[in-house]
C-alpha cells in the first residue's frame, strides 16, 4: 500500500503528468468561464439579427413612434399551447425591448373565451394567432393572415412571401395612441373607378384609413375634413365648376392623387390638366412603349420603370421592389410653373422608350411621330411657403391599371406600395411609407465554375492540409517534452 502511495506521489512529479494536469485544469476553467458569460449573456438586452432582411429588428420610424408614446400599451398574442407563434412573439419581444411603456401578454383563447368576448366587437371572431393592441380603451384586432404577406398569384395556393408585423403593428400604436383615421375622399361623377374594386380595403384598414366618395358636382366643393382626394381613371373630363373646386382645395394646402387611363376619354382631359397646370405639371396624351428589352414586363406598353430616389420611392429601392406600370401615359412638368413649385419624377421610362401619340396608327414598330424617350410615369408635386414648407402636395400617375392585376404576373406588390407610400408622402407621414414587409422568400448562392473550383480547394484539400500540420506541430512539442 504503501508502495502504491509512493507511486502516485512520484506520478505527480512526472513532466508527462504534469502538463496533462495543467492542460486539463485550463480546458475545465474554459467551459466553466463559457457558462459563466452565458449566464451573463443571457440577462443582458443585447440581441443581434443576423437574419438577411432583418427579420427581427425594428426600422427608425417604429422606434421613434415608441419613443412618443405617452401612455401604456398592451399588446395580447393569443396563442394555442401547440402552435406558440415564435417569429411573432420574437418580433413583438422587441417592441417591448424599446419602450418601457409596451407590455406582452401571451394567451390562449381557447382557455379564455370571455377575453375573446370582449373583442369581439364587430362579429367577426378572436382566434389564436391574432395580435389585439390596446391602449386604454381604444383597441386594434390584427387577425393572424394580416401578419404575414401573402401571395395569391395562385388562388388555389397561396403563399407566405414575408412578414408584415412591424407595418401592421406600428400602424395600430399610431390608433390606440390617437384614435385618429386620416380621411380619403375619391372623387366620383366621371366614371370614376372605385379604390375598392382594387381590393385595397385591408392596406387602408391597415394603415388606419377611412375611405369615402365625393361628387363634386353635387356638391360643389370638397369636404373640410378631407386629408387626401384621390382621382381614380375617369372616363370623361370634369366640368369647370369641378376645376373651381379641386383648384380652391388645392391652394388651401391640399393633398391630391391623380391616375389616368389613356383607353378613357381618349387620353384627353384638357379642363384636368388646367388645375395641375396651375402647379406646373401635366399629363400627356398618347402611350409609353418601351424598347428596351430589359425594360419591359411582357409587352411593351408593359414597363419596368426606372425608379428615382424619393421618399416615396426609396423604400422600394431598399426592398428591392420592382414596379410595373401597363398602358402609361407621360407627365411633363409645364414650361410656366412657379417657383416655389417643386417637380420631382418618381418613374421614368428609358432612353429607348418612345410615346406612341398616333393612336390611330396599328403598327408597334417607330413611327416618325413618336416622340423619344426618356418619359416621367409619375412625379410628386409640391409648394412651399416663404418657410420653404411644403404646402400643397401632388403625385400624377400615368396610368391607373398599375392597381389592376398585371398579365400574367396578378397584382404586383411594389405597385400597391407605391399607391401606399404616396398617401403616406402626402399626409407628411413618410415615417410609415418605409415601413413594408420583410421578405422570407432565400435565394441558393449562384457560383461560378471559378469560384466552385476555389472553394473545393480550400474545403478538400487546404483546410484539411492545415489542420495536420497543426496536428504535426504539436505532436513534434510534446515529443520533447
Amino acid at each position: 500500500m504503501k508502495d502504491f502511495g509512493a507511486m502516485i506521489r512520484r506520478s505527480f512529479r512526472n513532466q508527462h503528468v504534469k502538463h496533462g494536469g495543467f492542460a486539463s485544469l485550463i480546458t475545465f476553467a474554459v467551459i466553466v468561464g463559457i457558462v459563466i458569460v452565458n449566464l451573463i449573456v443571457q440577462q443582458l438586452p443585447w440581441r443581434f439579427d443576423m437574419s438577411e432582411s432583418q427579420l427581427f429588428t425594428l426600422s427608425d420610424q417604429t422606434r421613434e413612434i415608441l419613443a412618443q408614446l405617452d401612455d401604456n400599451v398592451t399588446i395580447y398574442v393569443l396563442a394555442a399551447r401547440r402552435d406558440p407563434q415564435p417569429m411573432v412573439i420574437q418580433t413583438l419581444r422587441e417592441y417591448e425591448n424599446a419602450s418601457p411603456r409596451v407590455r406582452i401578454q401571451i394567451l390562449d383563447i381557447d382557455e379564455n373565451p370571455a377575453f375573446a368576448q370582449r373583442y369581439d366587437t364587430d362579429g367577426t371572431g378572436v382566434r389564436n394567432g391574432s395580435v389585439i393592441v390596446e391602449s386604454g380603451d381604444v383597441f386594434r384586432k390584427i387577425p393572424q393572415v394580416d401578419l404575414f404577406s401573402i401571395s395569391r398569384r395562385d388562388p388555389n395556393n397561396p403563399q407566405v412571401m414575408g412578414l408584415d408585423i412591424e407595418r401592421r403593428i406600428t400602424n395600430a400604436l399610431i390608433f390606440v395612441g390617437t384614435g385618429y383615421e386620416p380621411v380619403i375622399y375619391e372623387l366620383t361623377g366621371r366614371g370614376q373607378r372605385a379604390l375598392a374594386q382594387f381590393n385595397l380595403n385591408e392596406y387602408f384598414r391597415s394603415e388606419n384609413y377611412q375611405v369615402r366618395s365625393v361628387d363634386l358636382i353635387q356638391t360643389g366643393e370638397i369636404p373640410p375634413d378631407a386629408n387626401v382626394v384621390v382621382m381614380t381613371a375617369p372616363r370623361t373630363d370634369i366640368s369647370e365648376g369641378e376645376a373651381d373646386a379641386i383648384r380652391a382645395y388645392l391652394r388651401d394646402g391640399g393633398r391630391a392623387l391623380f391616375m389616368v387611363d389613356f383607353r378613357t376619354g381618349g387620353g384627353q382631359f384638357p379642363v384636368l390638366n388646367s388645375v395641375l397646370a396651375d402647379f406646373g405639371v401635366e399629363f400627356v396624351s398618347g402611350i409609353v412603349l418601351e424598347d428596351d428589352q430589359n425594360r419591359q414586363a411582357f409587352r411593351p406598353f408593359d414597363i419596368i420603370p426606372e425608379m428615382i430616389q424619393h421618399d416615396i420611392v426609396s423604400p422600394l429601392i431598399t426592398g428591392q421592389m420592382n414596379t410595373i406600370i401597363p398602358e402609361a401615359q407621360a407627365v411633363r412638368r409645364t414650361e410656366l410653373a412657379r417657383r416655389t413649385v417643386t417637380f420631382e419624377p418618381l418613374l421614368r421610362s428609358s432612353s429607348s422608350s418612345r410615346l406612341r401619340v398616333d393612336l390611330a396608327a396599328e403598327t408597334s414598330s417607330r413611327l416618325s411621330s413618336d416622340q423619344t424617350g426618356p418619359h416621367t410615369l409619375a412625379a410628386a408635386v409640391w409648394e412651399r411657403d416663404d418657410q420653404g414648407r411644403p404646402t400643397t402636395k401632388l403625385v400624377v400617375v400615368s396610368s391607373a391599371r398599375f392597381l389592376d392585376q398585371v398579365f400574367p404576373y396578378g397584382v404586383i406588390p411594389g405597385n400597391v406600395d407605391f399607391f401606399m407610400n404616396s398617401l403616406a408622402w402626402l399626409r407628411d407621414r413618410g415615417d410609415t411609407a418605409s415601413i413594408r414587409p420583410k421578405s422570407l422568400i432565400t435565394f441558393p448562392m449562384q457560383l461560378t465554375a471559378m469560384q466552385t473550383l476555389v472553394y473545393s480547394l480550400i474545403v478538400v484539400i487546404i483546410i484539411p492540409v492545415l489542420i495536420l500540420a497543426a496536428g504535426f506541430v504539436v505532436w513534434l512539442r510534446r515529443r520533447h517534452l
